[in-house]
């Protein structure tokens, strides 16, 4: 079948070199990108049918990430790293377990949207020291299992497991791991 796991780490890997690679890896399952170069994915990405896991990290030129992702009907995990969270996840991802968002310093709120990926079992939010707070339908993520945020002060105060101000917000989740890191 081919090859399914592809890392790469280098800041020369732009569109041109991406649509090659979709070409040729069609069966890959895990894609993880470091310092991409161009400001945008190709939406030839949207032809890898067989992807679960799409990283993104370091990646500070990538400002969007093409509609073509929504296509990705396999994918389980998205993480992202000081990258912007893309507004294609609103109601077009349903089979995304997983989403990590980390090391995002700029970002200060999380879509109201974000509970419509109804089937997130698993949260996680590091490093993001200007989020303040959660979207207030959390409650809605009735598939949510675990939430873990790390290195988040504002959350950190707002969701303290039984007296933080919006604890109710998430008490109905399984797991939650709320850790400040100073």
């Amino acid at each position: 079948m081919g090859l399914r796991t592809l890392i790469i780490y280098d800041k020369v890997t732009n569109e041109a070199f991406m649509n090659t690679l979709v070409s040729r890896y069609k069966y890959l399952r895990l894609l993880q990108l470091s310092n991409y170069g161009d400001e945008s994915l190709p939406s030839s990405i949207g032809k890898l049918k067989h992807l679960r896991y799409l990283g993104l990290e370091y990646s500070e030129k990538l400002k969007r990430l093409p509609n073509s992702v929504c296509k990705l009907q396999n994918l389980q995990t998205l993480s992202l790293m000081l990258v912007i969270l893309p507004h294609w996840l609103q109601g077009s991802m349903n089979t995304l377990h997983v989403l990590i968002i980390s090391d995002c310093k700029n970002l200060k709120e999380l879509p109201e949207w974000l509970p419509t990926l109804t089937c997130l079992k698993r949260l996680g939010i590091s490093y993001c020291p200007n989020l303040l707070s959660l979207p207030d339908n959390m409650h809605h993520l009735t598939n949510l299992e675990n939430l873990k945020i790390i290195g988040c002060p504002g959350l950190y105060k707002r969701y303290q497991t039984m007296i933080g101000q919006d604890w109710n917000k998430i008490s109905h989740i399984r797991t939650v791991a709320i850790e400040i890191e100073e």
